[in-house]
């Protein structure tokens, strides 16, 4: 009677994992259009800043769906493991799909660092590129100042 029991609630608990990760899933095609609508506002191949940055916040929103998705298969792998065994093809199955669902959540998470670095890189490039403009306008501007002192001519205009 305790394994029937047992096995009961193994069966009810995998329909509602089932179903839990059918809405993760219905959810993960929502993110998919996000992403193709990014991907037609943007060229595929462009990498501004304002480009990676669309990308990167869909990016974070399938990180978080992928790690409830983990989550929840984890909860049914160690409710399949408890009620049927370790050895049972369900429990292989949740084990499999956890894996898969592992594996895709570190390639999500190795383009979103990626895209992170590009980013970084930019605004690097960026800042640099500032500060050149910026040294290249002091010096236009200091020389003015250098042909005065040349001259002698910025000893009196100081005063001195």
């Amino acid at each position: 009677m305790a394994d029937n029991f047992g096995l009961k609630i193994g069966v009810e608990g995998e329909k509602e994992f089932k179903n839990a990760l059918r809405d993760i899933n219905r959810s993960f095609k929502v993110l998919g259009s996000e992403m193709n609508l990014v991907t037609s506002q943007f060229d595929k191949q462009d990498k501004s800043i304002q480009a990676m940055t669309a990308r990167n916040n869909v990016l974070n929103k399938e990180i978080d769906a992928q790690k409830n998705k983990i989550n929840t298969l984890e909860a049914a792998l160690k409710n399949a493991s408890d009620s049927f065994g370790e050895t049972d093809r369900r429990t292989q199955n949740w084990a499999i799909q956890l894996n898969n669902a592992k594996a895709d959540l570190n390639k999500m998470e190795n383009e979103l660092d990626k895209n992170v670095q590009a980013i970084d890189e930019m605004n690097q490039g960026f800042m640099k590129q500032k500060m050149v403009q910026v040294d290249s306008l002091m010096l236009l501007m200091m020389q003015p100042m250098k042909q005065m002192m040349h001259r002698g001519s910025l000893k009196n205009w100081v005063g001195c």
